[in-house]
């Protein structure tokens, strides 16, 4: 449990770092770099968080299903259908990650590429987030069901508001004349 409680903290963290290093990149493309980001260290760090946060998911996912071993367990798949959601985006978060680092760092060569690329990436990382801070919320013990509906609400307008800006500012980047 212990275990769980580090990642939960350690995704909570992630989430803020993410949206704030996705708003300050926005806001840097869509002023054209006339607004420049004030926090460089912020993706080094978010960086390590992730790894540390992806990590600790796939030993607890294995450890969990070491523990189940042979044992039958009744499947509910609507109730389980955000968890199953959470697993699927987590890994495709892994695998587009190095096409976001690797396309941040070569300057966003071949614009068609990163102009699908980077929206895809982006969508799958908010929807995971969306998905996981309720969850986070409950293992850590905060508020009741109300509270935590509520603040799952506002995690997923900003995460669906940062999406937006965030792709707003690729577009920018990518396609108008700076």
């Amino acid at each position: 449990m212990l275990l769980r409680k580090i990642n939960a903290w350690i995704s909570l963290a992630t989430a803020v770092l993410l949206v704030g290093h996705a708003m300050l990149g926005a806001i840097e493309q869509l002023s054209r770099h006339r607004i420049p980001v004030p926090a460089p260290w912020m993706s080094s760090v978010l960086m390590g968080l992730m790894i540390t946060h992806a990590m600790l998911s796939i030993m607890m996912v294995l450890s969990h299903l070491e523990e189940a071993g042979e044992r039958r367990y009744r499947t509910y798949p609507n109730q389980n259908s955000a968890t199953y959601a959470q697993r699927l985006t987590g890994v495709l978060m892994i695998l587009l990650f190095a096409l976001h680092y690797l396309g941040a760092s070569n300057g966003l060569q071949s614009r068609i590429l990163h102009a699908i690329l980077h929206p895809l990436f982006y969508a799958v990382v908010f929807a995971h987030t969306g998905i996981s801070t309720n969850k986070a919320l409950i293992t850590l013990g905060f508020g009741n069901a109300k509270a935590i509906r509520v603040i799952g609400v506002v995690v997923r307008v900003i995460c669906v508001t940062t999406l937006i800006v965030g792709v707003s500012g690729l577009y920018v980047e990518l396609f108008a004349e700076v």
